[in-house]
């Protein structure tokens, strides 16, 4: 929320930024929602909406403040296609011709809005994202001589004047002119041929403020302007995604969404032009103690309790519980009792008592603090035909050949049979070099195998040479010493088929016998089994997110380690988050990867089997009465059931739970202050917890969470009431996800139920190429359990897809060391993408070594590969396809000619 009193702030406050922040963002809204938004939530004491041709903004006040909000583009797809480079000349500068017309519309309408708020003794600020940035700017300019301008933010505003424009606003606004910039946002480098005015605040990708750059100077952090070719491509490429767009759907306002959806996937610095990350970066900076990010803390103290239950009182207070920290400030440090499992930019993974989390709860370094959860396998259902398919076997006998020698494909998944013989070269020798399996104690941890490269200190890394002996033992002697975590059993008898070893075939799997090989059959290959269950009576696992933070970091040390370029392909997600690709756990895979720009490393996720699982909910809430989100509950066993409803942040709603036998949760709302309701019945705990302005996105989190304490989980329909007090620009969508187990024992009515946005968490993180699955036949049908994108925030995901159906590949802890199985699912189509990158890499790092100016690939330049090579690609993102599916052959050519 605005806090007023900053507005009436004459010097730079990171509180004036965030409510000049959440008004830049509030101007894209229509007229009547900003005005309520203003008036009803905000409090301010009155809001005019002005609108004259495309040009948009409000102007607010109280006793002491005006705030003065230019809305950005409606369409970015549209502004970039139709945006020009000609001059006018201004008494401050030479400047874009465009941005001053586009302000002289509103001029007349604005001075008399300002003039009504009796400016004379009032702070002013203008602000404004994107073109209302540009807007702002040009205003600030204008009016500089008719009203009292305080200051001036602006967030990802494009480059609008010449030297004498800078040098204008260094002498008028010499400290008061902020310019902020996120990562590498394209728009702050556009067009050529202007400059850049007033203080840059530039932030990482991480949210970290770097060096603020003084009014108009080009400092270390400032982003360069596009070269002519590069913006003439941007140009051509938004006209095309236009043109296609309109084809597809009509000149509607869904084209224009359909467009900016496509150029984003396509273009990642546009992903970073987004309002919600500057609102991150932004709050990063305010101390938690500040009223409103105070109730976005994320502390799950009923979880905790859960967790403990079953556990007596000595010995809970010494349980460690897995964590999730980010933090504000990169000199953090945990409390000593706590063990850090891993650390991944400002994302640390701990092993924490109670007593720390309550400590932590209070850090005002701490941004956000999450518990670990829970999470299941999944279970899926002929390389022979998929290989060729995606033209696999063309790279593998082009000239030269490439069949990925010089990569590694590594896996966090169920394990890896390291017997089977699709694993093993030609002379017999395993492509094996490691296995981290983390729930195993019975051997060395990583650290203590390599203390100078690893970091992790629990589970047992089995080496290359462990993992020869086991195979020269077994497969040449014929003695049975190989441990079972090296065979990838399956979670049952009648599911031993071993899940991550069929991925890994696929992937990197060698012909042998039956099996028709791999996408990388010469690749090396490195596992990591995670360890993410609880089982009664052992403590609380390391959680799906603790446990694929401490792999991801132990890839990529191996990958340093080792000097090759490293594919890591992960096919086990979750559904909990509010799939935006803003969660800590989403983050981290961004981290990773260093926001998709570490050389050599890229990572892949399959899109998710969720489709027909009735796992996502959609409502609309509504002022004039009760609505209702209601679900199956099977009477199976099962630890809890775990469910999330997100809503936007300008919504007030009220929720009560009511369980099938009728008993009701006493209101859960965030205007009373009541945020915690608890009740039991029928041997059930039930509780809900509201917090509202995330830490992840600002946006509202219902959580629902049943315990069996005395008898199982109730059967029957339970119900989510749902009344809206207020409703803001979003109209109180509320998205709700059910955490999945094996036995889906939970599922949403068909009433509510709904197969978009069922994309498998962190599938929906920014630089993670997601993949859906398919036949492998044209014309191209999506397998029946493929999840459905875009993400929440209509992000372009899936990025692609691949096949996925009946995929005959390797099986698990046989007798026969070549056995096969067919499985489908999305599971089986990332693999194939993985091992078409191992190809890539593999090439790259030979011509890197012989040339090193033709340096190795990044995530960010593979995506785009990726998605520019696919087969039916035209430019257009398609929620179940992505933007096309898989062509290896012409993958690997166009990284060939680069």
């Amino acid at each position: 929320m605005v806090d007023a009193d900053s507005l009436g702030q004459n010097v730079f406050a990171w509180n004036t930024a965030l409510s000049l922040a959440l008004s830049s963002d509030l101007a894209y809204q229509p007229p009547q929602a900003v005005i309520n938004v203003v008036e009803r939530n905000w409090r301010l004491d009155k809001c005019v909406f002005l609108e004259e041709s495309d040009t948009e903004c409000f102007v607010a006040g109280t006793n002491a403040a005006i705030l003065v909000a230019f809305r950005g583009t409606e369409s970015l797809n549209d502004w970039l296609a139709d945006l020009d480079v000609r001059p006018t000349d201004k008494p401050y500068g030479r400047v874009h011709r465009g941005f001053v017309d586009a302000y002289e519309v509103v001029a007349p309408k604005l001075v008399d809005a300002i003039a009504a708020f009796q400016p004379a003794l009032k702070t002013i600020h203008f602000t404004g994202h994107s073109l209302g940035g540009a807007l702002a700017t040009i205003a600030a300019c204008e009016l500089r001589d008719r009203f009292p301008i305080a200051a001036v933010y602006t967030f990802g505003q494009p480059r609008l004047g010449d030297r004498t424009t800078a040098e204008f606003i260094g002498a008028h606004y010499a400290g008061r002119f902020h310019r902020f910039v996120f990562d590498d946002d394209v728009v702050t480098r556009i067009p050529p041929g202007y400059r850049h005015v007033g203080r840059l605040l530039h932030f990482d990708s991480d949210g970290f403020l770097q060096q603020a750059v003084p009014e108009g100077g080009d400092g270390t952090t400032e982003l360069p302007e596009l070269s002519e070719l590069q913006f003439k491509i941007l140009k051509e490429t938004a006209q095309s995604i236009r043109i296609e767009a309109r084809i597809a759907v009509g000149p509607t306002e869904a084209a224009a969404e359909l467009s900016d959806r496509s150029i984003e996937g396509l273009f990642p610095s546009v992903r970073d032009h987004r309002m919600s990350n500057y609102l991150f970066a932004i709050r990063n900076q305010i101390p938690r103690a500040t009223e409103h990010l105070q109730e976005a803390v994320v502390f799950r103290s009923i979880e905790l309790e859960a967790a403990t239950m079953s556990i007596d009182e000595p010995r809970a207070a010494q349980e460690k519980f897995p964590v999730q920290v980010r933090v504000r400030d990169r000199q953090w440090r945990p409390p000593a009792s706590a063990d850090v499992t891993s650390k991944i930019g400002p994302i640390y993974s701990l092993q924490a008592t109670k007593h720390d989390i309550a400590t932590m709860q209070h850090d005002p370094l701490i941004f956000s603090l999450e518990l670990g959860r829970d999470m299941d396998f999944p279970h899926t259902q002929e390389c022979a035909v998929s290989v060729p398919f995606v033209k696999g076997d063309v790279v593998h006998s082009g000239n030269p050949g490439e069949r990925g020698d010089q990569a590694i494909v590594a896996l966090i998944d169920s394990g890896i049979d390291i017997l089977h013989e699709s694993f093993l070269d030609a002379g017999g020798m395993s492509r094996i070099e490691a296995v981290w399996v983390q729930r195993d104690n019975s051997g060395r941890t990583p650290r203590q195998v390599d203390p100078n490269a690893f970091q992790q200190d629990f589970g047992t890394l089995y080496t290359a040479q462990d993992i020869q002996t086991f195979v020269n033992n077994d497969l040449v002697v014929g003695n049975n010493t190989t441990p079972a975590v090296l065979r990838d059993p399956g979670p049952s008898v009648a599911q031993d088929h071993g899940h991550g070893t069929h991925v890994a075939s696929i992937a990197a799997g060698r012909a042998v016998g039956t099996f028709a090989g791999g996408m990388a059959p010469e690749s090396r290959i490195v596992v990591v089994v995670p360890h993410m269950k609880t089982t009664p009576p052992d403590p609380p696992s390391l959680g799906y997110s603790n446990s694929h933070q401490a792999a991801l970091e132990f890839l990529m040390a191996y990958k340093k380690v080792r000097g090759l370029p490293m594919a890591v392909n992960v096919s086990l997600g979750m559904n909990a988050g509010a799939h935006d690709g803003m969660s800590t756990l989403e983050k981290a895979f961004d981290s990773i990867t260093l926001k998709g720009k570490e050389r050599g490393f890229i990572i892949v996720k399959s899109a998710g089997n969720e489709r027909g699982h009735a796992g996502h909910a959609q409502l609309q809430a509504s002022v004039a009465g009760v609505l209702t989100i209601q679900w199956d509950s099977r009477n199976v066993d099962r630890n809890q059931d775990y469910l999330e409803f997100w809503y936007d942040k300008d919504d007030d709603l009220t929720f009560n739970l009511v369980d099938p036998s009728g008993a009701r949760s006493l209101p859960v709302k965030h205007a009373l202050g009541d945020h915690i309701r608890s009740f039991s019945n029928k041997g059930n705990d039930m509780h809900l917890n509201l917090t509202v302005h995330h830490t992840d996105n600002d946006d509202n989190l219902l959580t629902v969470r049943i315990v069996p304490v005395q008898n199982r989980i109730q059967a029957g329909i339970w119900t989510l009431e749902v009344l809206a007090d207020s409703l803001g620009p979003k109209n109180g969508i509320v998205n709700g996800w059910v955490e999945r187990n094996d036995d889906r024992p939970v599922r949403f009515l068909p009433a509510n139920s709904s197969d978009d946005m069922t994309l498998s968490i962190p599938g929906t993180a920014d630089t993670v190429v997601s993949v859906a699955a398919t036949n492998t036949s044209t014309p191209l049908r999506l397998q029946a359990r493929s999840s459905l994108g875009p993400t929440r925030k209509d992000g372009p995901k899936p990025d692609l897809s691949a096949p996925g159906d009946g995929i005959t590949a390797a099986r698990s802890n046989s007798v026969d060391h070549a056995a096969v199985v067919p499985l489908s699912g999305t599971s089986m189509a990332a693999p194939h993408v993985t091992g078409a990158l191992a190809l890539v890499l593999s090439a790259r790092h030979k011509k890197e070594k012989a040339d090193p100016n033709k340096r190795q690939f990044n995530a960010v330049n593979l995506a785009g590969m990726l998605k520019r090579s696919a087969m039916n690609y035209n430019k257009l993102h398609n929620k179940a396809y992505g933007y096309g599916s898989l062509n290896a052959a012409a993958f690997f050519a166009e990284a060939d000619l680069v």
